[in-house]
C-alpha cells in the first residue's frame, strides 16, 4: 500500500470520528478521482456551500471558563457536604454574613459555631470524601465594611479527599473581602488550587513522593521561607517584618489561645498530597493540566483541509502545501533563509561579563531547604538585612538566630539533600553600613550548599552595586558526589579544598591567586588574593562552623570557602569563567559524561 492511500485512510477515520465541515478527498491516480464523503451528509456540486471560517487559536493566557459569578447562584454559609464512595462537584457563592442554618438541620450539630461572638474557628465551607474526587468553584462575597471591627475576619474552606483528586477555583477579588484560610488536600492523588490574584500571605505546599508545579506568575511573586522534609513554607507578595496565621503547617488549625498576638493578619493556604502531584497557580491563568490533545490536533486538521474534487492536481497539491505551512509553522522557500553561523573569533576574551541579578528576583535570609531524595535548583538573592521569616513560619524554629543580638551563626542559605543533586545560583546583595557601625564592621553571609551522594554546584555572584559587601562563609560539599564552586572576582580570603580519592581542579587565573600553605591527608589550605600577616576565619578545617567563643580575636576578618567531596572531583574557578571543554575524551568518557558522571 502506497504513502497517498495511507493517507487517504487515515483521514478517512479522522472524519468519521469527529463532526467537521465537509471533507472531500481526492486522488489523481491513473485520471480517476476517489471521493471519500460523510455518510451522514452529502452536498451536491450546485449547493455552492461555503467554506468554513478559519481556525482561530485562543489567546495565550486566556482562561478556560468565566470567572463571572452566575447571577442565581444562592449564598450559603457554614456548608458541611461529606460522601464516601460519590463525587463532590460543585459552584458555591460563600458568604461569612449569611445566617447559620438552624441546629435541627444539620446532621453534625458541631458543625455551626456559638453565634454569641468570640473568635470564629469553624469551617464556612467543608467539602470531603474518601474514594472520590472533589471538586469546587468559590466566590467569596465582600463583606460590609464595619468601623467598629478591630480584626479582620476569615472564610475558612477546605476541600479533603483520601484516595482521589481536589481540585478548588477561588474567586475572592472584591475591595471589602475578608482574609482566606484555604486548604486542599488529598494523600494519594493530585491536589490543584487556583488562587485569586488578590491572595497576599502565607502558602504551604507538601508533598514526598511527588512533585510541585506552580504557574510562572506565582513562583515570581512568591518567596520560599523553608522547606523541610516536603513541607515548603512560602510567601505570596510583598512580606511584612511580622505576620500571624491560624494555621499549622501541617493544614491544621491552631488552637485561638495559641495564635500570636503579634504581626500582620494575612491570607493563608495548604496545598498538599503525599504521593502525588501539587499544582498552584492563579484562577484567570490556563489551565496547566490541559495541553495540546490529539482531539484539538484533528479537530483543527478536519476544519481546514478541505480538497474539492473541482480542482486539478496542481492547485490542490499548493492547497495541500498551504495548510502544512499553517499547521506545522514552516516557512516557505520564499522567505530568506538566516544568515550563516560565523564562529567566534579566536582573539574572543572567554571571560563573560559580569552578571547583574533578576530584578524580580525576591530577597530571601535565612532560608533552609532539605530534600533527602529530590533535587535542589534554583536562584536566590541574599541579602543578610532582610528580616527574618517569623517562628511561625518555620518548619526548623531554630534554623535562625536572635537577630538584634550577638554574633549571628545560623546559615542565611542552606540547601541539602542526601541522595539527589544540589545546584545554587546566589547573588549577595550589599551591606549597607547600619547606624552605630563603623566602615570596617563586616558581617558573614553564610551559605551551605550539601548532599551525601549527588552532585554539589554553587555560583556565587557578590560584586554587584555597593562598596560593601558582607564577607563571604562559603561550604559546597559531597561524600561521593562533584563539587564545582564558582567564586567571584572580589573573593579574598582562605580557601579549603578536600579529596580523598578524587581530584581537584582549579582554573589557570584562581591557580595563579591562590597560594597554598599546607596539605596533609587530603585537605590543602589555601589563601587567595594578598596574604595579610595575620586573619581569622569562622570555618574549622572540615567545614562546619567554628564556635564564637574559639574564634581567635587578632587578626582581618576575610572571606572563606570549602569545597571538599572525599570520592568526588573538586573544580573552583571564578563564576565569570567559561567552563573548559574536555578534550579527547573517547567513547568511555562520552558515556560517562552522558551518564552524568566525571572522570
Amino acid at each position: 500500500m502506497d504513502p497517498e492511500e495511507l493517507a487517504l485512510i487515515f483521514l478517512h477515520s479522522a472524519s468519521s470520528i469527529l463532526p467537521s465541515p465537509t471533507m472531500i478527498l481526492t486522488t489523481d491516480k491513473e485520471g480517476i478521482p476517489m471521493e471519500t464523503k460523510r455518510a451522514d451528509h452529502v452536498p451536491s456540486e450546485v449547493e455552492g456551500e461555503s467554506q468554513p471560517p478559519p481556525y482561530s487559536p485562543p489567546a495565550p493566557g486566556a482562561s478556560p471558563k468565566s470567572s463571572t459569578r452566575p447571577a442565581d447562584l444562592p449564598p450559603t454559609n457554614f456548608l458541611y457536604i461529606t460522601r464516601q464512595h460519590n463525587n463532590i462537584k460543585g459552584e458555591y457563592l460563600l458568604d461569612i454574613d449569611a445566617p447559620p442554618p438552624p441546629t435541627n438541620a444539620l446532621v453534625k450539630n458541631d458543625q455551626c459555631p456559638n453565634s454569641h461572638g468570640g473568635l470564629e474557628h469553624r469551617d464556612n465551607l467543608r467539602l470531603e470524601s474518601e474514594h472520590a474526587m472533589v471538586m469546587a468553584r468559590i466566590w467569596i462575597a465582600d463583606k460590609p465594611e464595619r468601623v467598629e471591627e478591630s480584626d479582620k475576619r476569615r472564610v475558612r474552606i477546605k476541600l479533603l479527599s483520601t484516595h482521589s483528586k481536589v481540585r478548588g477555583t477561588i474567586h475572592a477579588d472584591g475591595p471589602h473581602r475578608p482574609l482566606l484560610s484555604i486548604v486542599a488536600k488529598s494523600t494519594h492523588s493530585t491536589v490543584s488550587l487556583k488562587l485569586p490574584r488578590s491572595f497576599h500571605g502565607q502558602l504551604i505546599i507538601y508533598t514526598v513522593h511527588g512533585r510541585v508545579k506552580l504557574s510562572p506568575d506565582v513562583e515570581r511573586r512568591m518567596t520560599t521561607l523553608s522547606e523541610v522534609d516536603g513541607t515548603r513554607v512560602c510567601f505570596v507578595g510583598p512580606r511584612p517584618r511580622h505576620w500571624k496565621t491560624t494555621m499549622q503547617l501541617d493544614g491544621s488549625d491552631i488552637d485561638p489561645k495559641n495564635i500570636a498576638g503579634d504581626g500582620e493578619e494575612v491570607d493563608e493556604a495548604y496545598a498538599g498530597s503525599t504521593y502525588s502531584v501539587v499544582r498552584v497557580w492563579y484562577e484567570d491563568e490556563a489551565d496547566p493540566e490541559r495541553g495540546p490533545s490529539v482531539f484539538d490536533f484533528v479537530t483543527r486538521l478536519n476544519a481546514t483541509m478541505i480538497l474539492d474534487v473541482d480542482k486539478t492536481a496542481d492547485e490542490q497539491g499548493a492547497a495541500q502545501a498551504a495548510v502544512t505551512n499553517t499547521v506545522d509553522d514552516i516557512p516557505s522557500e520564499e522567505e530568506p533563509h538566516p544568515p550563516p553561523y560565523s564562529p567566534p573569533k579566536s582573539s574572543a576574551s572567554p571571560i563573560s561579563p559580569p552578571l547583574k541579578f533578576p530584578i524580580d528576583l525576591p530577597p530571601t535570609n535565612f532560608l533552609y531547604i532539605f530534600r533527602p531524595l529530590a533535587a535542589i535548583k534554583g536562584e536566590y538573592l541574599l541579602d543578610i538585612n532582610a528580616a527574618p521569616p517569623p517562628t511561625n513560619a518555620l518548619v526548623k524554629p531554630d534554623q535562625i538566630a536572635d537577630f538584634d543580638g550577638g554574633l549571628v551563626r545560623k546559615d542565611n542559605l542552606r540547601l541539602e539533600s542526601t541522595h539527589s543533586s544540589v545546584e545554587g545560583l546566589v547573588w549577595v546583595a550589599s551591606d549597607p553600613v547600619r547606624d552605630g557601625e563603623s566602615e570596617n564592621t563586616t558581617r558573614h553571609a553564610r551559605i551551605k550548599l550539601l548532599s551525601t551522594h549527588g552532585s554539589v554546584r554553587g555560583t556565587i555572584h557578590a560584586d554587584g552595586p555597593g562598596p560593601h559587601r558582607p564577607l563571604l562563609s562559603v561550604v559546597t560539599r559531597s561524600t561521593y558526589g562533584t563539587v564545582t564552586l564558582k567564586l567571584p572576582r572580589s573573593f579574598h580570603g582562605q580557601l579549603i579544598l578536600y579529596t580523598i580519592h578524587g581530584r581537584v581542579k582549579l582554573s589557570p587565573e584562581l591557580e595563579r591567586r591562590a597560594a597554598t600553605l599546607s596539605e596533609v591527608d587530603g585537605t590543602r589550605v589555601c589563601f587567595v588574593g594578598s596574604r595579610p600577616n595575620q586573619w581569622r576565619t569562622t570555618l574549622k578545617l572540615d567545614g562546619t562552623d567554628t564556635d564564637p567563643a574559639d574564634i581567635a580575636k587578632g587578626g582581618d576578618l576575610v572571606d572563606e570557602a570549602y569545597a571538599g567531596s572525599a570520592y568526588g572531583t573538586i573544580k573552583v574557578r571564578y563564576e565569570d569563567e567559561d567552563e573548559p571543554e574536555p578534550k579527547g575524551l573517547g567513547m568511555v568518557g562520552s558515556f560517562m559524561k552522558i551518564l552524568g558522571l566525571d572522570f
